[in-house]
């Protein structure tokens, strides 16, 4: 469960991101608001070239790829 991700935007960049992360105390917390803040604030994000490739990936980076 620490691995749940979304995706946002900002200034016309997209972003992946965990819902996931630590707390200022340093405890895991599941962010249902403030995720996308959260991550931008840490720099626990990776930027893509579009929101569909954001998107994708947010939904899809656990599951095994076609070589």
């Amino acid at each position: 469960m620490t691995h749940l991700m979304a995706s946002g935007e900002a200034d016309g960049r997209y972003f992946a991101f965990p819902t996931i992360m630590e707390d200022d105390e340093g405890n895991l917390k599941r962010y249902k608001t403030g995720a996308f803040r959260r991550a931008m604030e840490t720099g626990n994000y990776i930027e893509f070239p579009s929101a569909r490739e954001a998107d994708w990936f947010s939904r899809n980076y656990k599951r095994p790829w076609k070589k």
